[in-house]
């Protein structure tokens, strides 16, 4: 019970805070280390948001993650 909360508190201190965060914004500053996590988040909030895994697989590219943008493309 306490290792549930403790992840679900641990969800809530990283995620919902960058679901605020427009991962755009990241993209524009070339801020890659914030725009990952925030699109990642934002993929969870919307997962049928098929431009935004687009994008989001295009910044992995841009990191050098070709593997994981061709598995995000994969999805779309």
């Amino acid at each position: 019970m306490a290792t549930t909360f403790l992840h679900l508190a641990l969800i809530a201190t990283v995620v919902f805070p960058l679901l605020a965060q427009d991962p755009y914004a990241f993209l524009k500053a070339r801020d890659y280390s914030n725009a990952i996590p925030a699109f990642e988040a934002a993929i969870l909030a919307t997962p049928q948001n098929l431009n935004l895994r687009k994008d989001y697989a295009y910044t992995l590219l841009k990191i050098g993650e070709s593997e994981f943008a061709r598995d995000q493309f994969a999805e779309i």
